[in-house]
């Protein structure tokens, strides 16, 4: 997680390498999962391996990056990345067989009526969130809104508060997932998955 606690807050608008998008969160959270691809920790080096990472760019779920308009919708929107991730075939084959690019594994989530299993979630999760903005007239509806990094485990903690995520948009590093469940008056769900390999080329 050391990517995210460079880059967590980095305006960098005009460095040449990753642009910056009014809502952001899903395009850094893709950067982090590259960097665990890569093991990269460094805007610049990443950068630099994205046409390598670019297998599915032609599919209808892609998710690549080339420039800041040329890129796919699941490197950059949550709701995209969220169904990318549901039909990974590390989870869920559904009605899109994603063949080529990176695989996901489900791992818990909770609802207006149940937890999610905290004792699941690992360093490097995803996770999705749904809420309520009554200010918006925006409800609870199974569209993803927004994208978290899980970048550190306090288990001394209980439920919510062990998890601590960071985010772009809202930009913070290693913030408690419980003080954003008070911010939304819990009126949020987590939904979480796991980046867990790239496959680059579909076997024959």
């Amino acid at each position: 997680m050391i990517y995210s606690a460079i880059n967590y807050d980095v305006e960098n608008l005009n460095d040449s390498t990753f642009a910056r998008y009014d809502h952001n969160c899903t395009h850094f959270a893709s950067q982090v999962i590259l960097a665990g691809f890569t093991e990269k920790t460094t805007r610049s080096e990443l950068y630099a391996l994205k046409e390598q990472y670019s297998a599915d760019k032609s599919d209808i779920y892609s998710w690549f990056y080339q420039t800041k308009w040329q890129t796919g919708n699941a490197w950059k929107e949550a709701h995209s990345l969220y169904l990318y991730a549901k039909y990974s075939a590390e989870y869920d084959p559904g009605p899109v067989y994603l063949e080529a690019g990176p695989k996901f594994k489900y791992v818990t989530e909770d609802s207006q009526t149940a937890y999610m299993d905290h004792e699941k979630i690992k360093v490097g999760d995803i996770i999705f969130a749904d809420y309520e903005q009554p200010q918006y007239a925006k409800k609870i509806d199974g569209h993803m809104d927004h994208v978290y990094i899980v970048t550190k485990l306090q288990l001394w903690r209980s439920g919510y508060d062990a998890i601590r995520v960071s985010a772009n948009s809202e930009d913070h590093f290693d913030k408690s997932l419980g003080e954003i469940n008070l911010k939304y008056k819990t009126k949020i769900n987590f939904t979480i998955f796991r980046p867990m390999a790239y496959v680059s080329k579909v076997p024959n």
